[in-house]
C-alpha cells in the first residue's frame, strides 16, 4: 500500500517567523483566459520539506549537491512521544539496522530530538532522519540539534504526516525539488509498505518451501519429526485450499516472498486450530512482517476456531518471546496430533 505523508502546501504548518505559502492566480479560464495559470511564493522550509547541511553549516552541501540517494530507499518508522534521548536514539537505530533499513529513520509522534539523541544519530550511519515536527530539536532553540545532525552530513526530512502508521520497515521516496544552492526544498514524500501479506498462490509454493527449510536449518532442526519431514512442503497452495485452512505469504517492497504462516485444524481436538509453518528469512525479521502475518492468521482463526495451538523448538528463543508477547501461553504437554514429535515447546491462545 502507498501512503502519502506530505502536508497540503497552502494549509500546511509554518515554522514561526517563516513566510507562509501564497498563491497568485495569473490567468483564469473563468475570467476568459486560454488556461489557468498560478504563481507560487513560499519558503523552502514550508510544510513537508528537507534540510540540506548548508541550512546551518557554512560551506555544507546544498540541496542539488545531495543527489537523490538520501531520500529514496528503505527506511525504518519508529513511534515515539516526548524527548528522544541518547538511549532512545540507540534503540531506534538498532531496530532499523536489524530490519535492514539502517540508512533512513523516520520518527512518528510528538517527539523532540535532544542534543544527546542527535549526537547518537549523527554517529549512527544515517543518510536521512525525519520527523513530524517542522524542525528538529526544541522549536524555540533548534540550532544546536541541527548543527549536530547536518554537520554529520545527514539530510533532514521535516513536517511529514505519519498519522497512525505502524512501526516497521517501509520504502521511502522524499525527493526534493532540485534547487541549485538551496538550503532546503519542498518535497512530495510517500511511503510504500515494506510488507504486503496475501494468500499463497501456486507460484509461491517452491519459494515458501525453500524459506522453511532455510529457517529450520538455521536452527539445526532435525530431519525427522518436524516440518522438514512433511511431504507437502512445496505444495502449500493445494494443502491449504480446503475450508478452515489458509496460508499467507509476506512480500517485501520488491514483491519478493520473505515469509509465511498457515492455519489448519488441529487433528484430534475440536474447535482448535494449529498455527503452522510461520517463518521469515533473517533479512525480514524485525521489519514488522511477523506481526502482520500473525495478525492476519489469528483474525482468520478467530472466525473458525476457539483456540489456537502451536509448536516450536526450545532454541528458537526470539520466536517464543514473540508468541508470548502476542498472548500465547506455554503448555507443559502437547495437544492433539501434529506428527511433529521433535518440537519441544508448545503454546496455546484463546481466540
Amino acid at each position: 500500500m502507498l501512503y502519502d505523508i506530505t502536508q497540503e502546501l497552502f494549509s500546511c504548518k509554518v515554522y514561526p517567523g517563516d513566510p507562509a505559502p501564497r498563491r497568485e492566480v495569473l490567468q483564469s479560464i473563468e475570467a476568459g483566459a486560454v488556461c489557468n495559470l498560478t504563481a507560487l511564493s513560499l519558503c523552502a522550509h514550508n510544510g513537508t520539506h528537507v534540510d540540506a547541511p548548508f541550512h546551518f553549516i557554512p560551506g555544507g552541501q546544498t540541496i542539488d549537491a545531495l543527489g537523490l540517494e538520501p531520500f529514496v530507499g528503505r527506511c525504518w518508522l519508529a513511534r515515539h512521544e516526548g524527548d528522544v534521548t541518547a538511549a532512545d536514539a540507540a534503540r531506534m537505530l538498532d531496530k532499523a539496522r536489524r530490519a535492514g533499513a539502517g540508512e533512513r529513520l523516520l520518527i512518528a509522534g510528538a517527539a523532540t530530538v535532544t542534543e544527546a539523541g542527535a549526537a547518537v544519530f549523527a554517529q549512527g550511519g544515517l543518510k536521512l532522519l525525519g520527523n513530524e515536527s517542522q524542525t528538529f530539536g526544541p522549536e524555540d532553540a533548534p540550532a544546536a540539534v541541527h548543527r549536530l545532525l547536518l554537520g554529520a552530513g545527514l539530510a533532514l526530512l521535516e513536517g511529514i504526516v505519519l498519522a497512525a502508521l505502524p512501526e516497521g520497515r517501509y520504502f521511502l521516496n522524499a525527493a526534493p525539488l532540485n534547487l541549485a544552492g538551496g538550503d532546503g526544498a519542498p518535497c512530495r514524500a510517500w511511503l510504500l509498505d515494506g510488507c504486503a501479506v496475501r494468500p499463497i498462490e501456486a507460484r509461491d509454493d517452491r519459494r515458501v518451501g525453500e524459506i522453511i527449510r532455510a529457517c529450520l536449518h538455521e536452527y539445526d532442526a532435525p530431519e525427522d519429526g518436524c516440518a522438514l519431514a512433511d511431504p507437502d512442503l512445496d505444495s502449500f497452495s493445494r494443502v491449504y485450499a480446503p475450508a478452515g485452512r489458509a496460508y499467507w505469504v509476506a512480500e517485501d517492497e520488491t514483491g519478493a516472498v520473505m515469509g509465511g504462516v498457515g492455519i489448519a485444524p488441529l487433528d484430534g481436538v475440536d474447535g482448535v486450530c494449529e498455527l503452522q509453518k510461520m517463518y521469515c528469512l533473517p533479512a525480514f525479521r524485525g521489519s514488522g512482517a511477523a506481526h502482520r502475518l500473525l495478525e492476519t492468521a489469528l483474525s482468520f482463526a478467530a472466525r473458525h476456531y476457539r483456540r489456537c495451538y502451536l509448536e516450536t523448538f526450545a532454541n528458537m528463543v526470539e520466536a517464543q518471546k514473540f508468541y508470548e508477547k502476542h498472548g500465547f501461553t506455554r503448555m507443559d504437554e502437547p495437544l492433539g496430533d501434529t506428527g511433529h514429535f521433535r518440537c519441544d515447546v508448545r503454546y496455546c491462545k484463546e481466540l
